[in-house]
This record gives C-alpha cells, sequence and structure tokens, in this order.
C-alpha cells in the first residue's frame, strides 16, 4: 500500500498543506511541527510523487544534467555528485547527452527545458563554455550552472608554461 501526503498529515496531526510546506523546505513551520511531520514522514515511509508534486507547484523540481563526454568514469562522477545534491535538495535529475557539435544544439536544449519543465541545467565542458548556446539560456531565463574545465599552469620565476 503507497502511502499518501494524507496519511503523513493524519499521522503528524497537521493539514496536508503543512506537510507540503514541511516537504518543500519552506521557512515559515516551526521546526517543532517540522520534526513531528520528518517523523511521521520516516515511520511511514512515505516518498513524496515528483510528478504531481511537479504538476501542482509553479516551481519544478527537476535538475538537467547535459554532457557531451563519452567517458564513462567522467560520467558516472558527474551524476554521482548531482545526484546527491538533488535528493538532498528535494529535487530529481534528468540526464541528457548530446552532441555538442551539432548545429541545432540550442533549440534541442531550449525544448529540453521549457518541455521538462526544468528548474536548471548543469552543463559540462565543451557545452559549458559555448557562448553562443549561453546567450541562448539567457534569453529562455534558463537557470544553469556552467563545470569549467581547468587549464593547469606551471609557473617558474613568474613565468608561465
Amino acid at each position: 500500500m503507497t502511502v499518501t501526503i494524507k496519511d503523513v498529515a493524519k499521522y503528524a496531526g497537521v493539514s496536508i498543506k503543512t506537510v507540503s510546506r514541511v516537504t518543500n523546505k519552506e521557512s515559515s513551520v516551526k521546526q517543532s511541527t517540522v520534526d513531528k511531520v520528518n517523523q511521521a514522514i520516516m515511520t511511514l515511509g512515505y516518498q513524496p510523487n515528483t510528478a504531481a508534486r511537479n504538476l501542482a507547484a509553479t516551481k519544478s523540481f527537476i535538475i538537467g544534467f547535459i554532457y557531451d563526454n563519452p567517458n564513462a568514469y567522467y560520467i558516472i562522477d558527474m551524476q554521482n555528485g548531482i545526484l546527491k545534491s538533488c535528493k538532498q535538495h528535494g529535487y530529481e535529475l534528468l540526464i541528457h547527452p548530446c552532441n555538442s557539435k551539432s548545429s541545432t544544439i540550442a533549440d534541442e536544449l531550449t525544448h529540453l527545458i521549457n518541455q521538462s519543465r526544468l528548474a536548471g541545467v548543469v552543463l559540462t565542458p565543451p557545452l559549458s563554455e559555448d557562448k553562443q548556446l549561453l546567450k541562448r539560456l539567457d534569453s529562455i531565463n534558463a537557470n544553469y550552472v556552467r563545470i569549467m574545465q581547468v587549464v593547469s599552469q606551471k609557473v617558474i620565476n613568474n613565468y608561465q608554461y
């Protein structure tokens, strides 16, 4: 049997809206109520329905991980780090590989962000360094985080090599 938000509210002795405020980490809820609701969630094993949450909310709870890097180790490490952060903050992760050399990459990502109602995207190189793509994302007010490539430089006696 699936545990619902109604079950959590009843168990904790609060309203459904209060459970929603706690699961959305709103600051307007007293700490004692947050503790009571979180205890009910743990006891009952409640898992919020992400699809319903996204439909009901004006805010999206999905982050996109956009990459064009065939190195499996890189992708897995990035995915695990992003997923850990998403879980800590109540977000889901959508993983989207793409071809950064495609002439339609800006259209593809714009469509993905709008169609999937993404709260934001994590861009990895070379996408994170594509000025035209970034300008396009800015034009649709997309939230994004750029992972940048670091090139090490050797400095000896104030000369760079």
